[in-house]
């Protein structure tokens, strides 16, 4: 930046912040200055009171209404607290005691509603089943707490026996259609 010569680019900028300076400036000269000369400023003088304020006065006595309407005013009054129409008063809590359902034990699901026997293969003891995609031998447990106790291959059933002693009998469902 050369300070010889100043473009007009540089000029505007700084005329546009050296302007309102100038002004507030050149208004204080003309018409005095400062906020101490302004109409609105407190002078020493204003606060003195006038001569005639500063002399005490009598006052005239008081009617009887006056008086009484004073000590109307002076009476102590406790306001009652002041209430929304909108609030409710509390209620008292009731507390049921709850109650308690009788202890059942759960009763272990039938899978013979969801599973499917599709296939029974071998015989005695090394008989398989095929559940619902699943091959079981006797003794596998076929649900939760459900046991594949029997495979009947010439009735083509099987039994399952839950812990608690019931019993199903599967058969393979056949094609109805042939």
């Amino acid at each position: 930046m050369k300070f010889g010569r100043l473009s007009p680019s540089q000029v505007l900028p700084l005329a546009g912040m050296i302007t309102p300076l100038a002004a507030v400036l050149v208004v204080r000269i003309m018409f005095g200055g400062g906020p101490a000369e302004a109409p609105a400023a407190m002078l020493e003088s204003a606060s003195a009171l006038p001569a005639d304020l500063a002399t005490e006065t009598q006052a005239t006595p008081l009617t009887d209404e006056q008086q009484a309407a004073i000590d109307f005013l002076r009476i102590e009054v406790t306001p009652r607290p002041l209430r929304s129409p909108l609030a409710r008063p509390a209620a008292p809590m009731v507390v049921d005691e709850p109650i308690v359902p009788e202890q059942f034990e759960p009763k272990p699901d039938d899978p013979s509603e969801h599973l499917v026997l599709t296939s029974i293969v071998g015989k005695g003891d090394r008989a398989l089943a095929s559940l619902s995609g699943k091959v079981y031998r006797i003794g596998d447990e076929v649900g939760p707490s459900w046991h594949l106790s029997e495979i009947n291959t010439a009735e083509r059933q099987i039994t399952i026996t839950s812990e608690s002693g019931e019993t199903r009998v599967m058969k393979i469902k056949t094609d109805e259609h042939r």
